[in-house]
């Protein structure tokens, strides 16, 4: 068994005129500060029952305790346990007036009742060891035994109403693990939907949306599955804002507040900063030649692309080049054919070339046999030979003795092999 609050040590410390029991989570009997021997099973009980009752007559606690025996017999019963209790436990604490009997006794039950009316659950829960009233205590008759059920029963009840309201406090203050550890030990005793709710909220303040919406379904769930419902309005309302406005699940869940906080726009790309330097696009005159000459313009982040170089190729890639994660399209070349890459059908003039985007290693083709450029590195070192004359499109081998042509998607290897 685990030692007395420590809430209870020193309040005991402090009034050592008075005996102070420990209820929750345990017995034990305090005086001084110091844990003592219990009374026997029988006078304790009643010392306890004296304690949470307020008040009772002498025949009431015959009526509870010796149900079976007959008046003279129970009242001569509580006489001797009267009697051990005041031999038992020192002080001058039983009391007895026209109303009956009362203890002037302390415990942890009591001033955790006393807070929560005062509205200060927090210190409420320091006296509180657990949701258990009086774990293990014997039960000298069934009388006692219903009693003592119902008052377990209504402090669980109000140990959780208590762990509630004080996981709401500190949710409002900010203290999101604190007020996490609240809710959830209130959910382990009862789970209803304005928990829910309030966990909710707390996990999407927190920065974890998706655990809210975890708990959104867990609720929807438990509500189909004990009373075929569904959520109630509130909680439909606050799970529309909980998607409105998502949080990361491991962000603080709140923006930043300042622009000195956020990254500065004018800094360059993460590529251009690996370039050493910033990249701009082609302007003024650059950016006339190169429409002119059909070459790929520059974007933003200084890489040449055409407007076609995306087209379809098989399985969804670039053409039959490398896709942005550079996987090669069907045909097993990296490389497609001259036609393909440029708006006007044609070819760039000798030795220009340019990236064709991420994933790409260069220029598709460097030039043609017949403008001096090298072959392109999917042409298995065949030079291209410049189209005759009103054949647009069609291409032949630089020995002459075969024609084929070279449309957009189809990958070069495949044609030269055909």
């Amino acid at each position: 068994m685990s030692d007395p609050p420590a809430a209870l040590l020193r309040a005991s410390a402090a009034d050592p005129a008075r005996p102070y029991l420990r209820l929750l989570g345990g017995v034990a009997l305090v005086c001084s500060g110091v844990s003592g021997p219990l009374p026997r099973p029988q006078p304790l009980a009643l010392l306890i029952y004296l304690h949470l009752r307020g008040r009772a007559s002498r025949e009431e606690l015959a009526a509870v305790f010796w149900p079976t025996k007959s008046r003279k017999s129970g009242l001569q019963n509580v006489r001797q346990a009267l009697l051990q209790v005041r031999k038992q436990v020192a002080g001058d604490f039983l009391h007895e007036d026209a109303g009956g009997l009362w203890a002037d006794v302390v415990s942890d039950a009591s001033e955790f009742e006393r807070l929560c009316a005062a509205g200060d659950d927090l210190a409420a829960l320091d006296w509180a060891s657990g949701p258990s009233l009086l774990p293990g205590l014997a039960t000298p008759s069934e009388v006692f035994a219903n009693w003592l059920e119902d008052e377990r029963a209504t402090f669980r009840s109000r140990y959780e109403q208590a762990l509630r309201r004080a996981g709401e406090r500190l949710l409002d203050m900010g203290n999101y693990a604190e007020a996490r550890a609240r809710l959830l030990a209130a959910k382990e005793l009862d789970a209803d939907e304005a928990l829910y709710r309030s966990l909710m909220t707390l996990e999407h303040r927190a920065g974890d949306t998706a655990r809210a919406l975890e708990l959104f379904e867990e609720c929807r769930q438990l509500l189909w599955a004990e009373w075929e419902a569904t959520p109630a309005p509130e909680t439909l309302a606050l799970l529309r804002e909980i998607e409105g406005h998502p949080a990361g699940a491991n962000q603080r869940g709140r923006l930043l507040s300042t622009a000195a906080a956020l990254p500065d726009a004018d800094a360059p790309s993460t590529d251009a900063r690996r370039c050493g330097k910033a990249a701009r696009p082609p302007r003024g005159r650059r950016a006339g030649a190169a429409a002119r000459a059909g070459r790929p313009r520059q974007n933003a982040a200084g890489q040449r692309r055409s407007a076609n170089i995306f087209a379809a190729g098989p399985k969804g890639g670039v053409a039959g080049g490398r896709g942005r994660r550079g996987r090669r399209g069907a045909g097993g070349d990296a490389r497609t054919a001259a036609g393909a890459f440029w708006p006007t059908g044609g070819r760039p003039s000798a030795g220009k070339r340019g990236p064709l985007g991420a994933g790409q290693r260069g220029a598709l083709l460097r030039g043609g046999a017949a403008s001096g450029g090298a072959p392109g590195r999917g042409a298995r070192a065949a030079h291209l030979a410049p189209a005759p004359a009103g054949a647009a499109g069609h291409r032949t081998r630089p020995s002459g003795t075969r024609k084929f042509v070279a449309t957009a998607g189809a990958p070069l290897g495949r044609v030269l092999r055909g």
